[in-house]
């Protein structure tokens, strides 16, 4: 043991003499993690930090949908398990001359991006009913008709 401990103050007289221009430096930091119990079993070494957000949900893409134009534009958004949408889940954003609706199912994200918008929408709402969604979007400008959904 004192030829190893003479080993280690030499390494150490090293680093300190030459710091970063070491050889040695690179054993610089002594390891802080848990003493090795001589036991070759895996176990747990932590469970994270207190404070640590929860994994992401997965996100799944809707691609399908039906819209219609009048004074509003209506998106429909067919979905059979309506039962299984978490409550207050559903929420439309448009951002400049994007909409993006998502809602939550059984752990998973459910998510709709549609643009760029035709026109430009004012205001934006979710309806929910039986079997779809129903997003309604007030146009900024009610006499223009959109040809279509997207530019």
């Amino acid at each position: 043991m004192s030829g190893e401990s003479g080993a280690q103050s030499a390494l150490r007289e090293n680093i300190e003499s030459k710091g970063s221009h070491s050889y040695y430096y690179g054993h610089a930091n002594a390891a802080t993690g848990p003493q090795w119990d001589g036991k070759e079993e895996p176990r747990l070494l932590s469970k994270g930090v207190e404070g640590d957000e929860p994994a992401p949900k997965p996100v799944k893409s809707l691609t399908d949908y039906s819209w219609a134009d009048g004074k509003n534009v209506s998106i429909y958004v067919d979905f059979e398990r309506m039962d299984d949408v978490e409550e207050g889940s559903a929420a439309v954003d448009v951002d400049a001359d994007t909409l993006t609706f998502t809602f939550s199912e059984g752990g998973t994200v459910h998510k709709l991006v549609v643009g760029p918008l035709f026109g430009d929408a004012e205001s934006s709402s979710v309806v929910v009913k039986k079997d779809m969604f129903v997003l309604k979007l007030k146009k900024a400008d009610a006499d223009k008709d959109w040809a279509t959904l997207k530019k």
